[in-house]
This record gives structure tokens, C-alpha cells and sequence, in this order.
């Protein structure tokens, strides 16, 4: 069974509570800093050890001295529950 489908209203209502997410388009996105390269690959790691225990796995693009990250869920083609809860556990690390 496929996860179900969020509305834009109830994606607006759950990224009210994540400072920094947007949507865009069937993506939410968020984008952090750092003071150094480095510390954006340490960033990046934890990001995918907290993926694979999740069994959801983002889209991380890595820049000098910052991590973009996009969450959809690709069985869907949309944003559903599961990339609400994934980008919740990102906002933590």
C-alpha cells in the first residue's frame, strides 16, 4: 500500500512547525551553513545514517560549506507523512 498523498494545506500546516523547510513543487527543501566544508560532510553523514535507519533516504546536494536537502517520497511522487517525519529528524541533528 502506497503512502497517501498530503494536501498543500496540510504541507503548509506541517511546515509551520519546521523553520527553514519550504515546498517546492512535490519536494519539501531545506538548506543549512557551516563555518567549514567539513563540517557540512559530517552533517551530510548523520543525515544518512538517520535515512537508512528511517528507510527513507533524501536527495543531498553538498556544496562548499553547505548541505542542501530534498525530501519526496519517490514511490509517490509526492510529499506524504514520511518525508514530514524525515525532515522533523533532520531539523533534530
Amino acid at each position: 500500500m502506497l503512502p497517501v498523498t498530503l494536501s498543500n494545506s496540510e504541507i503548509e500546516v506541517a511546515l509551520s512547525a519546521l523553520p527553514g523547510w519550504r515546498q517546492e513543487g512535490s519536494e519539501i527543501v531545506t538548506e543549512r551553513k557551516f563555518e567549514t566544508y567539513k563540517e557540512g560532510l559530517v552533517f551530510a553523514s548523520a543525515i544518512g545514517w538517520f535515512a537508512d535507519k528511517a528507510g527513507h533516504h533524501p536527495d543531498l546536494k553538498i556544496g562548499y560549506r553547505k548541505v542542501e536537502i530534498r525530501l519526496s517520497s519517490h514511490d509517490t511522487g509526492s510529499i506524504t507523512k514520511r518525508d514530514i517525519r524525515m525532515a522533523q529528524g533532520i531539523s533534530k541533528l
